[in-house]
């Protein structure tokens, strides 16, 4: 599975839960995110390679769920307990994939700034991703 294809199962699982999709560096973040709730997705790192011609390749998968906060009549925690929801969802979906052989590794982090200059609450996810890539 190339990187554009698993950019794309993570854009497709984000859209299905209603979010917009971007993806690029930390400093983009504020500058490009204008609807919410928002997915930015950082670049993918390879952690692990197994096998040589038919390998499996673990990608390390960087995300930040951001969506508006201060300007609703829910808490924090009770938004941070949404992206949650939202990030498990995800990240569940990917594991049903056809061309992903195991996600793992789950991390979700309450973020404890603004991603952007909405106003916005956000948490930092992360998890492995291990798949094929024959060369």
């Amino acid at each position: 599975m190339t990187r554009e294809l698993m950019t794309s199962a993570i854009r497709e699982a984000a859209e299905e839960l209603g979010y917009s999709f971007h993806t690029g560096t930390e400093i983009q973040i504020a500058g490009e995110v204008t609807s919410f709730p928002a997915l930015w997705m950082y670049p993918l790192r390879i952690t692990a390679v197994h096998g040589h011609r038919d390998c499996r390749v673990t990608y390390r998968v960087r995300l930040k769920f951001i969506t508006l906060g201060g300007f609703v009549r829910i808490s924090n925690e009770a938004l941070w307990q949404i992206i949650e929801s939202d990030a498990l969802a995800l990240y569940h979906s990917l594991a049903d994939h056809s061309n992903i052989i195991t996600v793992d590794n789950f991390k979700c982090t309450p973020s404890a700034t603004f991603a952007t200059k909405s106003g916005d609450i956000s948490a930092d996810v992360e998890f492995d991703i291990e798949t094929y890539y024959c060369i």
